[in-house]
């Protein structure tokens, strides 16, 4: 029954990962801050590592909009 517990385990993690990053994108098409709750129960009783990657996530967005700023300010001769 150990197999199948994680299994399950496994695909209700998957299911909130995916919604947690649909928010994430969405909220990011917005500029607004996402506010979802990012604690993901795996299998192997590792937590944190959607929170990595949510961070990671919003640390790539960050300096894309900034390269765009500057990327539009060149443009614009700013």
């Amino acid at each position: 029954m150990g197999i199948i517990r994680n299994l399950i385990v496994s695909y209700r993690a998957l299911y909130q990962i995916e919604r947690i990053i649909s928010e994430y994108v969405v909220c990011d098409m917005q500029g607004k801050e996402p506010s979802c709750f990012t604690r993901v129960e795996l299998a192997d009783g590792n937590c944190s590592l959607i929170k990595e990657l949510l961070e990671k996530f919003s640390e790539y967005r960050k300096k894309a909009k900034l390269f765009d700023e500057l990327q539009n300010c060149k443009n614009n001769a700013c």
